[in-house]
């Protein structure tokens, strides 16, 4: 879609994603400090002249909108899916898929994570991070996705 119109395209895995190392997938916490780090990387090819977008969907949307909260560098952002809190997604998932009731499989594993990668599964909340957007827009295809167009 991009390289048709002429637009530079990078790519990477997240952490513990496809070719990338990492022992832990943290739903967008550590990812949007590695996706920083490809930015940093992409500005210094580029100079700080050039304009630069970034895109992600579902976890990669999370980790753009978590990502737009500490860098400014950024022209805009395109949120494919992203999920408003991962806590609920898990919960709802272990009653729908495996109907399980949350407790206590449901915080065991956020304790578990949050010894092996330091974060609680429920902390982080997207929605959150609306708040400190400057500008928001929605767009909704056939099949009611949301994709937000930031700044």
């Amino acid at each position: 879609m991009f390289l048709n119109r002429g637009i530079s395209v990078l790519i990477y895995d997240h952490r513990n994603h496809g070719l990338s190392g990492g022992k832990n997938t943290t739903f967008g916490h550590y990812e949007k400090y590695d996706l920083k780090t490809v930015s940093d990387w992409l500005f210094q090819k580029l100079g700080y002249g050039g304009k630069v977008g970034i895109m992600g969907e579902s976890m990669g949307a999370a980790t753009v909108l978590l990502n737009s909260g500490i860098d400014d560098r950024i022209s805009f952002y395109i949120a494919d899916c992203p999920y408003s809190s991962m806590s609920d997604i898990l919960k709802h998932r272990m009653r729908k898929d495996f109907h399980l009731h949350p407790f206590p499989l449901y915080y065991s594993a956020s304790l578990i994570t949050k010894i092996r990668a330091g974060i609680f599964l429920g902390k982080y909340l997207q929605l959150e991070l609306l708040k400190m957007l400057k500008h928001l827009y929605f767009s909704f295809t056939e099949k009611m996705t949301i994709m937000f167009h930031i700044r």
